[in-house]
């Protein structure tokens, strides 16, 4: 019994035991675990560091870097490994998961990237002098060659060297002392060209200056003598490292020059370092052998004519030979000239011109004469005023002249020029009525434009009209039955000073509203010295009444005559006289027209003497004279007259050259411009001269 309850007891005190070491092992856990838990606050994570996988080879790395957490820590990569850090790695993509001592994870991912041809992983610069440099790289396994890729950083010129691997550097050759440079590496990984790397970092530097490496001294220059090329250069060169290049603008490349002529010789020097050094030097010539010209031009005056101190006394070619020191003759050819004086021949140029016409003259080439041309001051001078050809522009008629001197004498030429402005000519009046009437005329030479002046007989205002380059105007809003008068005038030039040649005074009469007019282009013609024909255009009318009296006198000598004429003869007429007629129509019974205008001729003298006859027969009317001037002049063959008109003073004012037939002849100048004074009045008839004067009002 009792063994029985004592193994009860115990058996009771076994349990009661494992049940406490049971529920104490439970606390024990559920501490840790709390503990664990407690730990795990998120402090601990992983990175991860790769290199590349170059040449398509397994030889990339990935390192790890653990922060916080409880060490030691456990590695477990997506590759099965366990270790810290992995190498000998291929492309491709990796995760690593890192357990504290807590029991705490951290993850992180990588990637190892493929690279077939990579860039040098170092590279340096070294022994850099004037003209080279030397590159260093370390290797690349998969390299085929190198690029080294230079660059002046001055002219920004590139220039590629390769060189094979496994080299691992290079001498830059050819380099520029004192030159900033650029070099940059590129990895061949083919032979092709078709797998390159990128271009390394960019490595700058500087090739150091020559400065006083090298220099010239010591040179010895010989001359050349009389003219030959035997001249010599030695040159000297120091410092600087051999050998050296040497390049003369001669095109010589020797250290010394020998047997040069006279002039300058330039040189450069480069040296094994591309270091420069430039020189130049001169060659002269001692007692060279010359030979020379001189042109000598004298007056006769200066005869005999020293030179070289020999005399000369007449013009020729001379051949002197001085020597010298040297033995090198030197020969002057004297050409001596002995001038006279110029002489002029003639001039040549247009002696008949328009006004306005530009125009040449030239006269004798008189070699180191020089010239004067002289002309009316209204011409123009273009160039040429102090040569022997003179471009002038013409205006009014003048004498050219040339004066030329050549230092020993002169000589002087000159032409007479006739710049005249023609007068219009066929001047006939047509379609008169009561209001207008229209006028027509022949082209006249040297025409710019025409000007047609009118005004009614008694009101002495001219109405000027401008009718451009047309041959007709028609005159309107006219008055009937009044006289009137026109002048057509040419103008040749718009020049100052281009003469203006009025020309006749032409009369029309209009007729009243019914028709009936004036006779029309009354004109005295075939004029002698006892008769003239008066003769007008035909028109429809009963009678004709014409009158003529001697200028200056009261008494009409009338004539009636019929309707069909229309023309008569004027006998009995006193020699050297100078008269006026006038001449009206009868339209119908006892209805007149009113007189023509007066219009004037001049009948010639009776001659018993031919030149005394002449110098009588120029007369000037009226005079003293108000708004014109008519000048009656007799020719006793056909010929050309020159009129002029001058001031007191003798300026030219107006100056004519007219063609005539033998006879009689009026011509008008329009003198409402002129200022009052007394005009001269000079005649030029086929050789013969006269000169009267009048008086302007």
């Amino acid at each position: 019994m009792t063994l029985n309850t004592n193994s009860k007891l115990i058996r009771s005190l076994s349990e009661q035991f494992n049940l406490k070491k049971t529920l104490l092992c439970a606390v024990a856990i559920l501490g840790l675990a709390s503990s664990a838990l407690a730990q795990c606050d998120g402090s601990l994570s992983v990175s991860i560091q790769s290199t590349e996988a170059t040449c398509g080879q397994a030889n990339a790395t990935l390192t790890s870097t653990v922060n916080g957490g409880a060490e030691p820590y456990a590695y477990a990569w997506n590759n099965s490994s366990s270790d810290a850090n992995q190498s000998n790695l291929s492309a491709g993509v990796y995760s690593l998961t890192v357990t504290d001592n807590n029991g705490c994870t951290a993850s992180a991912p990588a990637t190892v990237a493929s690279v077939s041809c990579p860039v040098v992983a170092t590279q340096s610069i070294t022994n850099v002098i004037q003209n080279a440099a030397t590159v260093n790289w370390s290797a690349v396994d998969c390299a085929v060659k190198y690029r080294i890729i230079v660059r002046n950083v001055n002219t920004q010129v590139q220039q590629i060297y390769f060189t094979l691997a496994p080299a691992t550097s290079f001498t830059i050759p050819n380099l520029e002392p004192n030159t900033p440079y650029t070099v940059r590496i590129r990895t061949q990984c083919t032979e092709t060209g078709a797998s390159v790397s990128k271009a390394s970092a960019t490595m700058s530097f500087s090739t150091p200056p020559c400065d006083g490496l090298l220099s010239l001294s010591t040179t010895t220059v010989t001359d050349a003598t009389c003219g030959q090329a035997n001249g010599i250069v030695n040159l000297t060169v120091t410092n600087g490292v051999s050998p050296f290049d040497y390049n003369w603008s001669s095109t010589q490349t020797t250290q010394d020059l020998n047997g040069v002529g006279e002039g300058t010789y330039a040189v450069t020097v480069t040296d094994d370092l591309s270091c420069t050094v430039a020189g130049s030097f001169t060659v002269n010539n001692t007692g060279a052998s010359t030979s020379s010209t001189v042109d000598q031009t004298i007056c006769e005056n200066e005869l005999p004519f020293v030179f070289e101190g020999q005399e000369y006394t007449s013009a020729g070619t001379y051949e002197i030979t001085i020597p010298n020191i040297f033995g090198c003759d030197s020969v002057i050819t004297l050409n001596l000239n002995v001038n006279g004086g110029p002489v002029l021949t003639a001039i040549t140029g247009l002696t008949t011109l328009c006004p306005g016409t530009t125009t040449t003259y030239t006269t004798d080439d008189i070699p180191g004469a020089t010239y004067s041309w002289s002309y009316s001051a209204n011409w123009i001078t273009n160039s040429g005023e102090t040569t022997n050809s003179v471009n002038v522009t013409a205006v009014d008629t003048t004498f050219v002249t040339v004066s030329v001197s050549n230092g020993c004498a002169s000589d002087t030429l000159s032409i007479f020029v006739n710049s005249t402005c023609p007068k219009p000519t066929g001047v006939t009046t047509s379609a008169v009525d009561a209001t207008s009437a229209t006028i027509q005329w022949d082209s006249a030479d040297c025409n710019q434009e025409y000007q047609v002046q009118l005004k009614q007989v008694g009101t002495g205002v001219w109405n000027i009209f401008n009718a451009g380059t047309s041959t007709s105007f028609t005159f309107s809003g006219l008055d009937p039955l009044k006289n009137y008068q026109y002048k057509v005038i040419n103008i040749c030039s718009n020049l100052t000073g281009s003469p203006i040649l009025y020309g006749p005074v032409y009369p029309f009469t209009t007729p009243d509203a019914n028709g009936c007019s004036f006779p029309q282009n009354i004109t005295a013609t075939n004029i002698s010295a006892t008769s003239a024909l008066i003769s007008w255009s035909a028109q429809a009318s009963l009678s004709y009444r014409l009158r003529v009296r001697p200028v200056g006198t009261t008494a009409w000598t009338n004539y009636n005559l019929p309707g069909s004429l229309t023309s008569i003869t004027v006998t009995g007429l006193t020699p050297a006289t100078v008269y006026e007629y006038q001449l009206r129509a009868e339209c119908s019974a006892n209805a007149f027209t009113p007189n023509s205008p007066s219009q004037n001729f001049t009948t010639g003298a009776l001659r018993t003497d031919e030149d005394a006859s002449y110098l009588n027969s120029t007369v000037v009317y009226p005079n003293p004279a108000k708004d014109q001037v008519n000048i009656s002049l007799y020719a006793d063959q056909d010929g050309e007259a020159l009129i002029t008109i001058s001031d007191i003073t003798g300026r030219q004012i107006i100056s004519e050259m007219r063609n005539l037939n033998a006879g009689v002849h009026i011509t008008s100048f329009q003198t409402a411009d002129l200022s009052a004074g007394i005009y001269m009045v000079n005649v030029m008839v086929n050789g013969k001269q006269q000169t009267t004067k009048f008086v302007k009002e």
